[in-house]
Parts: structure tokens; sequence; C-alpha cells
């Protein structure tokens, strides 16, 4: 089967402290926004394989084109903004429960996700009375995993064609705590300060468990350490595919 659909956000979190503009002294107006990284268009090719006469195992290889999400903070003499937007490749086994065999036919199915490759990326860019500041930071390594389920229909145009459609509501539940991450652009008034920036300031490892010695300098050559977060990769959308029975 050849699948394309679309995926809103699901038990999204805060994205940093949301859109903030700074009044006057003391006063500011804040908008919070709850985003999903796993939100976005995805682009699936499945395979599957009768168990019994209504029990289907299936597995689908998926790339997730995510939403991008944007917050700004206002002051009077500067704008800063961060756009945020999330790519991964999912593989999803699946069980399937059949309904019935007539020419319109609905199903059940739950499994798990495995997000491949996934990769968070946080464009900044900044507007002063001094100029244009933006960076590029890349939130990488580790995997995605969560649940899956949902429920679908398949249309045969006609009885016993090998060919049929399909439509589906799905609902992925997982998370994502990246391993890495790294600043790729560095541009101030036009010129690239990326060379000129130390591997600490450039490069981090995020750990679950770490040890922290004050009494000890930082080493500019070495990237920094950092509490691992965990970042929603849940969604609730629609699926609709195309499939031929060999």
């Amino acid at each position: 089967g050849v699948e394309a659909g679309y995926g809103f956000p699901w038990a999204g979190d805060e994205v940093s402290d949301g859109n903030i503009t700074f009044i006057s002294q003391g006063l500011r107006e804040i908008d919070v926004i709850n985003w999903s990284f796993g939100a976005g268009r995805n682009y699936s090719i499945s395979f599957s394989h009768f168990l019994t006469a209504s029990i289907e195992a299936k597995c689908m290889v998926s790339y997730l084109d995510g939403s991008s999400v944007s917050k700004t903070l206002k002051f009077s003499h500067l704008t800063a903004s961060s756009n945020y937007k999330s790519n991964a490749f999912w593989l999803s086994p699946t069980l399937i429960f059949n309904l019935g065999k007539k020419r319109v036919r609905p199903y059940a199915y739950a499994g798990i996700v495995f997000g491949v490759g996934p990769r968070i990326i946080d464009d900044r860019k900044s507007v002063s009375d001094n100029g244009i500041s933006e960076s590029r930071y890349v939130f990488s390594g580790g995997s995605v995993f969560g649940i899956s389920s949902g429920i679908g229909f398949k249309f045969y145009l006609k009885k016993n064609t090998k060919w049929y459609f399909g439509t589906e509501a799905r609902l992925i539940s997982a998370s994502y705590s990246p391993k890495k991450g790294e600043v790729v652009r560095d541009n101030i008034n036009g010129t690239d300060y990326l060379n000129g920036l130390p591997t600490n300031k450039k490069k981090a490892i995020y750990k679950d468990l770490f040890i922290v010695d004050e009494s000890v300098p930082e080493n500019p050559n070495e990237p920094a350490i950092y509490p691992r977060k965990a970042y929603p990769f849940s969604s609730l959308g629609l699926n609709f595919g195309i499939f031929y029975r060999l």
C-alpha cells in the first residue's frame, strides 16, 4: 500500500514560555503555546499479511514531515522569534482486526511505533536597533518510541478485485528525548560567525545523569552537558491509501 495523511498535535506540551509581549515596565502579555512535534504530514509504504481470515499483520514505513510552530518575544527595541520544526522516519508494526467481508470493511488496529533519525530544528531570529542575528539549532540522536491505534474502512470498488482504497483515523502516543544538539548556523548582520564559536557554545550533549563540579572551569573545547528533556511526538490524524493484493 501507499498512504498519506496529516496528524494534528495531540497531548502537547508548552513550547518554552510561549509568546511574550513586554507592554511596559513590569507589565507583559503571555500567550501560552502547546504543541506536539509529531504533528504534520506523513507519507508511507505499507506491507501486510493475513494471519487468519480476520487478523492481519502490517508493517508501515513512514516519513514525518513535521509542521512548524513559532514563538515570539517582543520588547520595545527587540523582537526575538523561534521557529520549530521536526522530522523523522517511522517504523510501525501493527495488528489489524478486520470486521466482515463486504465491499466496505471496517477494521481496528493497534501496535507500536519507532521513530528513526528524529530531529527537531530551532531557527532563531532577533531584530533590534543593532541589526539582525540568525541562528539554527538542531537537536538529534536517540529514537522515538510509542504506541499507535486507530479505526478505519477498506473500500473495494467491486467484488474480488485486487485493488482497494482505505481511510483511517490514527492516534500516535510517543515522546522523544534528544541526546545531542548543535548550532549549525550563526549569522549576525550577514556575517557568518559559526567557525569562531568554541565547541562548548556550538555543541551540547544531553544526559539523564551527570555530575557538575563548579570548582573546575568549563572546557571550551568540549561539548556542554545539559539534562535530557522529553518532547511530545504524539498526533491524532487521518490517513488515506491505495492498496494492491498480491
